[in-house]
């Protein structure tokens, strides 16, 4: 099966959750055909705070190279529209989900006694 990625479209996100989403994300979709496999992107907050998040599909686990691809694409975007700081948190159940954070270039740290990931701009090498 090949996964093509996408910019998130607003049917997309009635794909993987029933949830109404409280902010604008920018995002992008995984699908096989027109299947929508898994969303992933950031979201902005009323207070200025960007969110990271992912909603990855069973199926889509099969296929974790295309996962770390989409990683890596969103990635590439939030470097592009200038975003400075994004903040995420590992799922306690995905076994690797830190480990992948970690790869993406996310820190861990602690906030108010959770562990939470932070990517920052100014953390990025530019060649």
């Amino acid at each position: 099966m090949r996964v093509e990625l996408r910019p998130t479209i607003t049917s997309d996100i009635a794909a993987v959750t029933s949830e109404t989403l409280p902010i604008r994300i920018r995002a992008i979709t995984a699908v096989a055909g027109e299947r929508v496999l898994g969303i992933g992107g950031i979201g902005y907050r009323p207070d200025g705070v960007v969110i990271g998040f992912a909603f990855i599909g069973e199926e889509f686990r099969l296929y974790p190279t295309a996962i770390h691809r989409a990683g890596l694409a969103m990635m590439r975007v939030i470097r592009e529209v200038g975003v400075p700081e994004v903040l995420a948190m590992a799922d306690k159940t995905v076994p690797r989900a830190e480990r992948w954070l970690e790869r993406l270039g996310f820190k861990p740290c602690r906030c108010s006694g959770e562990q939470i990931y932070v990517w920052r701009a100014a953390d990025v090498d530019v060649e």
